[in-house]
């Protein structure tokens, strides 16, 4: 199966998108990516273009967290059912940022940088966020009998939260204002401190994060203790405003 990067390269080598393409007509960017992607490029009145994405981000240093800011799930945190070939049902801890949609903006700002501009201020963007384990995906939404009969999860040290067995299993990458899933307790003051969001009024200016707010998503992260790790208990969570 072909890659979200693959698909994204083919369609410019193919000419099926181009510098004027909307940007809801590229491979992992759906509608919800495209209008968050509109607002943050400032773009009155139409929807934003590939072009606009590559002139919007020439000069940006930090383009990567602008990119990782566009893309956060809108149910970021959660715990989100998923069908299997089984038919089956699932349920996975969803990270911050939505991965689809990061490597087809990162395919697309490293195509500009090697084909389109002679120079950016930005390096060449990782074209996925770092992995994670299928623990760090599945045991925090399981019920803590399944956590129990799992290889690779076990109780956190209070006994109520279900976290991965192994110290070393990669969680996902946290919003760089927020915290990662895993972070070690050693960190606990750093931790607690990063996550809280305190409504600003740029909070209030951005129509998502206003959304989060009415329907009441929590502030603040929360954190279960296993030895010298924390883990990020699922649930709702207010979005980083663009």
């Amino acid at each position: 199966m072909s890659t979200v990067r693959q698909k994204v390269e083919r369609a410019l080598r193919d000419r099926e998108i181009d510098e004027r393409s909307p940007l809801h007509a590229v491979p992992g960017i759906g509608q919800y990516l495209s209008t968050r992607a509109t607002r943050a490029l400032r773009v009155q009145g139409r929807t934003a273009t590939v072009r606009d994405l590559w002139t919007g981000t020439r000069n940006r240093v930090q383009a990567r967290e602008f990119v990782r800011k566009i893309v956060q799930n809108e149910r970021a945190n959660q715990c989100v059912a998923t069908r299997v070939a089984n038919s089956r049902q699932k349920r996975y801890h969803t990270g911050d940022v939505n991965q689809h949609g990061y490597e087809a903006f990162a395919t697309l700002l490293n195509y500009a940088k090697r084909r389109i501009h002679n120079n950016t201020a930005y390096a060449t963007l990782p074209y996925r966020p770092p992995p994670r384990s299928d623990a760090s995906r599945q045991c925090g939404c399981m019920t803590l009998r399944q956590c129990d009969a799992s290889p690779r999860c076990t109780r956190s040290d209070d006994g109520r939260t279900c976290v991965p067995v192994a110290h070393n299993a990669n969680g996902f990458e946290g919003m760089r204002t927020h915290t990662n899933q895993r972070e070690l307790h050693a960190d606990a003051a750093r931790v607690r401190s990063a996550s809280r969001t305190r409504a600003t009024q740029r909070h209030r200016n951005d129509p998502d994060v206003r959304r989060d707010l009415r329907r009441r998503r929590s502030r603040t992260l929360s954190y279960a203790r296993r030895s010298s790790r924390l883990w990020r208990r699922p649930g709702s969570r207010v979005r980083v405003p663009l």
